[in-house]
């Protein structure tokens, strides 16, 4: 990206009262810092995360949004539907612990799952138009995960 270019019709803009807020999706941390460091306040960087993409994490663009006091939202949450349907090896072994910790909680997979991003701190962003996934989504919130079951449904991806 043309980075002098982006600034400027950005900061025009916010200056023109026409974007209250800035966003960015996809960013690493290097281009992320290229606009956080011109002065321009990035609220979000809708980031794919969820049990299956984690690398937001380990690359740490997950910690440098929250760094910068902006919100990460996670696009994908359910991984495409993978965590419900999946039928490879992994899928079913995500989806057996979330079976597992949801019944604690009294819950479902789909609640489980996300709660897991809200953990992060993380927004997650529902691309569905069904009622009851977004209704799981937004219940979800309710749910505070133990360290010890973030880290227990967190550990199966590592296999």
């Amino acid at each position: 990206m043309k980075i002098e270019e982006v600034v400027s019709v950005l900061t025009g803009l916010v200056l023109k009262g026409k974007v209250k807020h800035i966003g960015v999706s996809g960013f690493n941390v290097f281009q992320h810092k290229l606009l956080s460091n011109l002065s321009l306040d990035i609220v979000t960087n809708h980031l794919e995360l969820n049990l299956f993409n984690t690398s937001a994490i380990h690359d740490g663009r997950l910690d440098f949004v929250k760094e910068q006091y902006a919100k990460p939202m996670a696009w994908a949450p359910l991984a495409g539907g993978r965590i419900l349907n999946g039928t490879d090896s992994e899928s079913l072994a995500v989806r057996s612990v979330l079976e597992s910790i949801s019944l604690k909680y009294n819950s479902n997979i789909e609640q489980i799952a996300v709660a897991w991003i809200n953990k992060l701190g993380a927004l997650p962003i529902i691309g569905s138009l069904n009622k009851d996934r977004i209704k799981n989504a937004a219940t979800a919130s309710e749910i505070n995960l133990s360290h010890e079951d973030w880290h227990a449904i967190y550990n199966v991806t590592r296999k």
